[in-house]
């Protein structure tokens, strides 16, 4: 649920010695072909999937149809990983046992693991085999049961559901809110292997193209762009906002040489000290995602003072630490858009976003990089010291920008 997937395999256990009876052996290999499908390895996870169907057979009282075998714990031990391994065969197995269980007095002869996840499994089959209608119900009542019972991340999957049942509607608004209550839940709960998905159906219901998003602030500013906030509360009297992205230069790198969990607790040693300079230059975080922050200021001084500092406070951070962390930083103002103005909302998310996105992009780890405005706004108090100029071409922007490069070491 994490994400941390290279641990996750080395906890599977190993059928011959942890199974025992058939169903139990069942399980565990629901379980492997999972959480190995979940960690990119598909042919393996094909293999444990096989092995189940075998075992399913020789298991007395399953369900079955002209032969195919589709256990209960089996299904609920896939989970996610159903759609992908089951062929045409056994999701119709599947169907109709998933009816049987679904029956609302059938709930009662679950233990509470299976019991949270039943109804959602149940709208996932319906939705796969078309009967959206059933779909949407299920992951209704499941939702309902979730939040009754208090188990916020199996809630956020039923909120998954029912996004899809949205979608396939057609009602794209209908599905992103319901993508966006699941999203909140999954960060707040530290489920990134679900608000992967969630992020990823975001950017695909926004029509954002899946090559525009190489970074982890490509995809903060994806996401900010399909929500479009309103930021006229954070803006300066003028009306103007100054917007700040940073992230990791190589995160993917570091996380495969780290691994997860090390990677978790560097992460979290760097989203304090960005949270801290935040907090002290008086910003608010627009969104975070992994290393990527979106942050806005009222005054572009503060913004720019929080940058130098953030980059001051990973030094003396890398001094010490194990593994040393390199931010790149980009910073711009512009408009700030009222509520009221859907049209110059999208305009000033398709074009202010995006450049101060490009601008970070356009950094190297340990840089500020800033747009020509902001440092016209900026650079009568002498206290920063601004670089030579820089043209730079950033996509999806004619023509070139002007970007300075920001001195802070102490």
């Amino acid at each position: 649920m994490a994400g941390e997937h290279e641990r996750a395999v080395a906890l599977l256990p190993d059928p011959a010695v942890a199974g025992g009876a058939p169903q139990w052996t069942v399980q565990i290999h629901g379980v492997r072909a999972r959480v190995l499908l979940n960690a990119g390895q598909e042919r393996q996870a094909r293999e444990e999937f096989a092995r189940m169907r075998e075992l399913l057979q020789t298991i007395p009282g399953a369900a079955r149809f002209d032969g195919v075998v589709a256990g209960g714990s089996s299904r609920l031990m896939l989970d996610e990983a159903l759609l992908v391994l089951a062929d045409e065969a056994y999701m119709k197995v599947a169907e109709n046992a998933v009816r049987e269980a679904a029956e609302p007095d059938m709930i009662l002869y679950f233990d509470p693991f299976s019991a949270r996840s039943v109804r959602r499994n149940a709208g996932m089959v319906f939705a796969h085999r078309g009967r959206i209608d059933e779909a949407e119900q299920q992951f209704q009542t499941g939702l309902e049961w979730c939040q009754r019972e208090r188990c916020p991340v199996e809630a956020g999957r039923c909120r998954q559901g029912l996004a899809d049942v949205a979608e396939r509607r057609g009602n794209t608004a209908e599905a992103l809110q319901h993508l966006d209550r699941a999203g909140e839940l999954f960060q707040q709960h530290g489920a990134k292997l679900y608000l992967d998905q969630v992020i990823a159906k975001k950017v695909q219901l926004q029509g954002i193209a899946s090559g525009d998003i190489r970074t982890s602030i490509d995809s903060v500013a994806a996401i900010v762009h399909s929500e479009q906030p309103d930021l006229s509360p954070h803006a300066a009297p003028d009306g103007t906002v100054t917007m700040l992205f940073t992230d990791i230069q190589d995160s993917v790198a570091i996380t495969e040489r780290l691994g997860d969990q090390r990677w978790m607790e560097l992460l979290r040693s760097h989203n304090a000290i960005v949270r801290e300079q935040v907090q002290r230059h008086q910003g608010h975080e627009v969104k975070s995602w992994g290393d990527a922050f979106m942050v806005v200021f009222a005054n572009p001084r503060r913004a720019l003072q929080c940058a130098v500092e953030i980059q001051r406070a990973m030094a003396r951070h890398n001094e010490s630490a194990e593994e040393a962390v390199r931010v790149r930083i980009g910073l711009h103002t512009g408009e700030a858009v009222q509520e009221a103005d859907p049209d110059g909302r999208a305009d000033f998310y398709g074009r202010h976003v995006n450049l101060t996105s490009r601008i970070a992009n356009q950094a190297t780890g340990g840089e500020i990089l800033v747009s020509s405005l902001l440092k016209e706004q900026t650079e009568s108090g002498g206290d920063f010291a601004f670089g030579e100029e820089r043209q730079v071409t950033l996509k999806g922007l004619s023509g070139t920008q002007r970007v300075f490069s920001v001195g802070w070491e102490p």
